[in-house]
């Protein structure tokens, strides 16, 4: 008895399951070219001083002078009224 040759038939189509499919590489796209090292190099240094000056400016602008304390307000208060009294009684 002869044999038939092997024959491959397609996969079993079954409603609802999906055919799994093989898997794709990701397409990456080329390195964009940059026009020469020097100029990245150019780049990187502007945009470093950028940014060292934009903390410069920051840092500065949140380390504002603290106000007189309670104790020294108080004070001044004192002093305040006393030269009140004092011009009051020498008018």
């Amino acid at each position: 008895m002869a044999s038939a040759p092997p024959t491959s038939a397609p996969p079993a189509v079954v409603p609802g399951v999906p055919i799994p499919r093989a898997p794709q590489s990701p397409i990456v796209p080329p390195p964009l070219a940059s026009a020469s090292s020097w100029t990245d190099l150019a780049t990187g240094g502007a945009l470093l001083l950028a940014a060292v000056a934009l903390a410069w400016v920051l840092l500065r602008n949140l380390r504002s002078k603290a106000g007189a304390s309670l104790i020294s307000q108080s004070l001044d208060q004192e002093r305040s009224d006393q030269r009140i009294r004092i011009q009051t009684v020498f008018r």
